[in-house]
């Protein structure tokens, strides 16, 4: 088995286990609860990882894609960024693809 198909197996894993922490948040605690938890780590956790892209505030957008785009697994193979916009009112990226996504389908 290839690497890059390994780091899919791995993130898809991921997935699913996030799928059983939601499902057991949510029997225990309500669905709106676990959605509410669960949000609040994922904004967390995104506040930690973003501060590396501090540098870049408030608008170096250039920096900010090149820097990002780097640090997208898989060498941009798993997810297919493409970059929609960047210019000086901002940067927009979408992404065609999620191994993620693909777990809970």
């Amino acid at each position: 088995m290839d690497y890059r198909q390994q780091l899919i197996d791995q993130i898809k894993s991921r997935a699913l286990v996030y799928l059983e922490v939601y499902d057991t948040l949510a029997g225990s605690l309500g669905a709106e609860r676990a959605e509410e938890l669960l949000a609040a780590s994922i904004y967390r956790r995104g506040c930690r990882v973003g501060c590396k892209f501090e540098r870049y505030a408030p608008a170096d957008f250039a920096g900010l894609r090149d820097a990002f785009i780097k640090g997208v697994p898989g060498e941009g193979e798993l997810f297919a960024p493409e970059v929609k916009r960047c210019d000086a009112q901002g940067l927009e990226i979408h992404f065609h693809a999620c191994p993620l996504k693909d777990a809970w389908a």
